[in-house]
C-alpha cells in the first residue's frame, strides 16, 4: 500500500519498501538500537526464528538488528502490531516443558501458572532468611533482562537457602516471571541437578531426562553417549556427523564435543566409582605437579652443592641486586634460596631444607 502523501514516510531497513512510519517499528532492544523494520517483515522473523528451533528446544528472540537477546514482554510493548506473533512464539516455547504422564498416560506440562503473588507469600520463610530473598528477587529481575545466566540464579538459591525451600522458591519465582522464555530456562538449569519432578496431573513422579518413571533408586538411561551427548545448557540430545570438536547448539550454546562426552560418561558412574576416580586423579595431579614445578628446578640446588665456598656470597649479592632492580623471575628467587639454604647446611640438614623447598613448590 502507498503512502498517503500527509502521513510520514519511513523505509524498512529489510524490504527496504517506503511505507507509513507507524508501520515501521525502531529502538527494539534499547534507545540506541538502528533498527528500523516494518512489522510484516518482524512477523516473517519470529516466524522463521520459531521455525528455525526444534521441538523441546528453548531460545530468546534477539533482536534483528543488534543481535541481542530480548525480553518478550519488551518485545510487546515496543511493538505492540506483533502481541499475536510472540505470544504464538511464547505458546511454541511452553510446549518445551509437555510431557506424557507415566501413569495416567495424558500431556502435562510441568511449568508453573503465572501468579502475582509475592515469591514469599506461600512459603513459611524464617526471618534471616528474608535479606537473601531480597537479593534472590533483584537477581531474579538482572536475569529477567538477560543480564545475568540461568546459573547464577541457581547458584544462589541453592547457597543462600536450605534445601527444603530451595524448590518452593523456584517454583514461586517461576510463578513470577511473565517471559515463558527465562522461565523455561530457568526451570531446566534447575531440572539438571533436580531432574525428579511431581507431575501436577496426578502427582506422578517422572524423570525429566530421560521421560521415564522415576522410582526411589532412579538411574537415567544410558544415552549410547559415544553418540550423543546433551547440550550443557538446554540439555537437549545432540549427534555429531564430522568436523572439528566445536559444537554450537540450537539455543545458542557453544561448547567442545569431546569434553561433553566425558562428563556424560562420568554421569553414569555411581558415587562409589566416583570416589574412587576421584582419588586416583588427585594423586596424578600431584605426580603432574611435581614433575612440572619441582622437578626442573632440583638441578639449581644440585649446581649450588658443587660451587665453591669464595664465590657463594658473590652470587648472593648479584641475586639480590637483580631483585631489587625489579627482577622477578622465579629462578633468581629460587638461586638465591638455595644458596641461603647451602650456607646454612652445617646448622641445618640440607635433606629437611630441599623437602621444604620441594613442598612449596609442589603447592
Amino acid at each position: 500500500m502507498l503512502p498517503t502523501s500527509q502521513a510520514p514516510v519511513a523505509s524498512c531497513a529489510i524490504c527496504l519498501e517506503q511505507t507509513d512510519s507507524s508501520s515501521v517499528m525502531s529502538s527494539i532492544c534499547s534507545p540506541t538500537c538502528p533498527a528500523s523494520i516494518c512489522i510484516p517483515c518482524l512477523e516473517l522473523y519470529i516466524l522463521q526464528r520459531q521455525q528455525n528451533l526444534p521441538q523441546g528446544v528453548v531460545a530468546p528472540l534477539p533482536c534483528p538488528a543488534c543481535l541481542v537477546p530480548v525480553n518478550l514482554l519488551q518485545w510487546t510493548a515496543k511493538c505492540p502490531p506483533l502481541a499475536r506473533s510472540i505470544e504464538t512464539f511464547s505458546e511454541y516455547l511452553r510446549a518445551a516443558c509437555d510431557v506424557v504422564c507415566p501413569s495416567c498416560h495424558v500431556n502435562t506440562n510441568i511449568l508453573p501458572a503465572i501468579s502475582s503473588l509475592n515469591p514469599s507469600s506461600s512459603i513459611n520463610l524464617p526471618i534471616h532468611f528474608k535479606a537473601n530473598l531480597m537479593d534472590l528477587v533483584h537477581l531474579c529481575r538482572q536475569f529477567c533482562r538477560h543480564r545475568a545466566s540461568p546459573s547464577q540464579v541457581w547458584h544462589f538459591l541453592i547457597e543462600s537457602f536450605p534445601v527444603t525451600l530451595q524448590m518452593p522458591l523456584l517454583y514461586q519465582l517461576l510463578r513470577n516471571i511473565h517471559d515463558d522464555e527465562r522461565r523455561c530456562v530457568l526451570l531446566f538449569r534447575a531440572l539438571k541437578d533436580f531432574p525428579v519432578v511431581n507431575l501436577p496431573c496426578c502427582n506422578a513422579r517422572l524423570c525429566f531426562t530421560c521421560k521415564t518413571e522415576a522410582s526411589l533408586d532412579h538411574k537415567c538411561i544410558d544415552d549410547s553417549t559415544s553418540v550423543i551427548t546433551r547440550c550443557p545448557n538446554c540439555s537437549v540430545g545432540l549427534t555429531k556427523g564430522d568436523g572439528c570438536d566445536s559444537m554450537r547448539c540450537f539455543c545458542g550454546t557453544t561448547f567442545s564435543w569431546s569434553q561433553q562426552v566425558v562428563v556424560a560418561k562420568l554421569k553414569q558412574l555411581s558415587p562409589r566409582h566416583r570416589l574412587i576416580l576421584n582419588r586416583r586423579l588427585s594423586r596424578v595431579l600431584w605426580q603432574m605437579r611435581f614433575g612440572r614445578r619441582v622437578l626442573p628446578q632440583l638441578s639449581i640446588y644440585s649446581n649450588v652443592q658443587r660451587m665453591s665456598m669464595p664465590f657463594r656470597r658473590q652470587f648472593i649479592a648479584i641475586c639480590d641486586l637483580l631483585l631489587e632492580s625489579g627482577a622477578t623471575d622465579q629462578w633468581t628467587k629460587l638461586l638465591k634460596a638455595a644458596l641461603k639454604a647451602n650456607e646454612l647446611r652445617d646448622a641445618l640438614p640440607s635433606k629437611v631444607v630441599l623437602l621444604g623447598s620441594c613442598k612449596q613448590l609442589a603447592k
